[in-house]
């Protein structure tokens, strides 16, 4: 998402958020761009879907009202074991 950001967004601030709840792992992009258009945009986010998909999480897009875009990813963390750098491999 970051780097959708840099090359398509137009955006002139971004916020990166993590924590971690109930075993799972929020990543939340924000900008404040020109949005997305989901025609265009939906093999981008087929494709970070189905990353997150192999971590076993799920991923949410939407435009921000007054503009921007905000992805959000939602992994499993085994709190018993670190699966961080998994989860990581899978999404890169």
């Amino acid at each position: 998402s970051l780097s959708n950001v840099v090359r398509h967004a137009r955006a002139t601030h971004v916020c990166l958020d993590l924590d971690v709840k109930d075993e799972q792992l929020r990543i939340r992009v924000e900008d404040n761009g020109i949005g997305f258009s989901f025609d265009q945009s939906k093999i981008t986010l087929a494709s970070i879907r189905a990353r997150a998909a192999v971590a076993g999480g799920k991923v949410f897009a939407t435009n921000m009202p007054g503009g921007g875009a905000c992805v959000e990813a939602y992994l499993p963390v085994d709190t018993t074991r670190n699966h961080l750098s998994t989860m990581y491999e899978a999404l890169t």
